[in-house]
Formats: C-alpha cells, sequence, structure tokens
C-alpha cells in the first residue's frame, strides 16, 4: 500500500512538475510570439485582404476589388523586369549569405576574450533598420562623397545607374543578412557536444575535414 501511495504522489509531482516547465516555456516564448503576430503575421494577412480591396492613399479599404489588382500587376510592362531583378538578387544573395555567415561563424566559434566584441560587430546589421542601412550605403556609394570610389578609384553612380544599381542593392541586402544568419549559425556550432569535437580530434581528423564532414553536416538543419 505504501508502495502505492509513493508510486502515485512522485507521478502527480512528475505531471506539477511537467505543468510547471510548460508554464515556463510557454511564458518565455509569449514576447516573440505576441511580437511576430504583431509584425509578422498581422501585416501579412492585411496585406492579403488589401490585394483585394479597393485602397486608398490612407490605407483604408473602400471596395472590393477582386482580381483586378493582380491583374493590372501582371499586365504592367515592368512587371517581369522587377520578378527577373527579385528572382536574382535572391538567387545570389542566399548562397553568399550563408557562405559569409558560416566563416564568420566557424570564426568565432571558439571562445576568446575578445569574443564579445566581434560577436557584437557580425550582428550589428541586425539593430540597424532597413531605412536607415539604405541611407548609410546610399552615402557610401554616391559618386560625390562617397568613399567607395575614393578608395578603390571608381567613378561610378551606383545607385543611379542601371548598370550598377542592382549590384549596390545585392551588397546592402548581403550585408542585412549577415547577422541574423550569423546569430543561428553560431548558436547552432556552439550546440555540437563537445564529445564530437574531442573525438574528431582523438582519430586525427583535420580540421578543414572536421568542418565539412561533421560540423556543418551537424548544422544542415540550421543552414
Amino acid at each position: 500500500m505504501r508502495n502505492i501511495t509513493a508510486m502515485t504522489t512522485g507521478a502527480t509531482l512528475k505531471h506539477r512538475q511537467r505543468a510547471r516547465t510548460r508554464k515556463r516555456v510557454f511564458l518565455l516564448l509569449l514576447p516573440i510570439m505576441l511580437f511576430g503576430i504583431l509584425f509578422v503575421y498581422y501585416p501579412f494577412i492585411r496585406t492579403i485582404i488589401n490585394s483585394f480591396s479597393l485602397v486608398n492613399a490612407k490605407g483604408s479599404i473602400k471596395g472590393f476589388a477582386g482580381i483586378d489588382n493582380y491583374a493590372y500587376t501582371f499586365s504592367r510592362r515592368d512587371f517581369l523586369p522587377a520578378l527577373r531583378h527579385t528572382l536574382t538578387i535572391a538567387a545570389i544573395n542566399v548562397p553568399v549569405t550563408i557562405i559569409i555567415t558560416l566563416f564568420l561563424a566557424f570564426l568565432a566559434n571558439k571562445k576568446r576574450k575578445m569574443s564579445p566584441v566581434y560577436e557584437f560587430l557580425f550582428t550589428l546589421p541586425m539593430a540597424v533598420s532597413m531605412s536607415a542601412a539604405c541611407m548609410i550605403f546610399k552615402s557610401m556609394f554616391s559618386p560625390s562623397v562617397g568613399f567607395i570610389n575614393y578608395f578603390f578609384g571608381l567613378d561610378l553612380g551606383w545607385y543611379e545607374s542601371k548598370e550598377t544599381a542592382l549590384t549596390a542593392i545585392i551588397i546592402l541586402t548581403i550585408w542585412m543578412g549577415i547577422g541574423f544568419n550569423f546569430l543561428l549559425i553560431l548558436s547552432a556550432l556552439r550546440a555540437i557536444p563537445d564529445q564530437i569535437i574531442e573525438a574528431t580530434k582523438v582519430d586525427g581528423i583535420s580540421p578543414l575535414r572536421r568542418i565539412f564532414k561533421v560540423q556543418i553536416p551537424l548544422i544542415s538543419p540550421t543552414i
């Protein structure tokens, strides 16, 4: 009888502990959930609704448009060039950003005294809004006062010329994506158990082979 009582008490305690853990996890996730709903999902749903509506300059819905907005967009002469440029940016941005952030993450993986400093520098793009970054890059690539032309001895109007505007935009989008991707990949690298890394060292696996045969495959879900 005592054993049954003890088992029941133990099961009850475990159940309460699991319930407390679930509540704690929920409370920890609540801020980012609210942030995501407010700034990601609500604008997305609102945009979908607006795309089927007549909307004035103030953003107020004045009527139902059906697919007229889409028909107008697809019939514009500049739609296909815009789509082509968007796909070009994505095709270059994604692999280049991953390669750069992988390099930075492996560089910062081992904790040193100066780790907080360069980790902050690598994640700094996350703290800069898109509008502020656009203003900074417009100044940097300015044909008259920008230091990019001065440093490389060029005379280009990067954002003013159709030959170079796409390149300048790609550079901007890559820089904007480095911070968040670096944070994710660095976290995944540091989550690899130390025993696995030690085992590769004992087996005499070279650092380069360890990166491509062990570490990158282990963090591939994050990538």
